[in-house]
């Protein structure tokens, strides 16, 4: 969830700039910053698919948040485009901070990922699930949802109130930023 690179690309959208021309300017100008050309569309075609989930009141938001509410703001865009990521939030790690258990170690994410792997009709194999463990740590980690990669140390955010204007329609977006229902009651009325 590289945070400036996407605030480029949230950039180019707002000037009303073609998905196609998005990429052209990705491609010509790195804005990826990644030296293979490969990786750079690789990385645009997950930026697309998160940014046509952003409409003008969130490109809009994001531009007036300060840079740590941009990183809740582009982790619960991360949730809605990856639902597999909001149901860990909410079934993994919401659980655990409630019950005051701000450790969250690679057993919780395989514990959670082989509970989904039962309901589904494809089993994933070793590879993918270290890669998605991988991804999602570091993720967590961008979006200042976890102190770091090794100790993996839940940090509830304190969420701008644009956010959670925002979200009063999506709760579980809430949830998945580590509100409790108590909170969102609070907060939205």
């Amino acid at each position: 969830m590289p945070v400036l690179e996407t605030l480029k690309l949230i950039e180019l959208k707002k000037k009303g700039l073609s998905d196609k021309e998005i990429e052209t300017e990705v491609l010509v100008n790195n804005y990826l910053q990644k030296n293979r050309l490969s990786t750079v569309k690789r990385m645009f075609v997950e930026f697309k698919r998160r940014l046509n989930y952003m409409d003008s009141n969130f490109t809009e938001l994001i531009t007036e948040l300060p840079f740590d509410s941009k990183k809740h703001l582009l982790f619960a865009n991360i949730m809605e485009t990856y639902p597999m990521m909001l149901e860990f939030m909410i079934e993994t790690v919401l659980p655990k901070l409630q019950l005051l258990d701000f450790s969250l170690h690679d057993s919780d994410f395989f514990k959670f990922l082989y509970i989904k792997e039962e309901k589904a009709t494809k089993t994933l194999t070793d590879n993918t699930r270290k890669k998605l463990k991988q991804v999602t740590f570091k993720i967590l980690e961008q979006a200042g949802l976890i102190d770091n990669g090794k100790n993996k140390k839940i940090m509830k955010p304190i969420l701008n109130y644009g956010i959670i204007r925002y979200y009063a329609n999506n709760t579980e977006i809430l949830k998945g930023l580590l509100m409790s229902d108590k909170e969102i009651i609070t907060n939205i009325r």
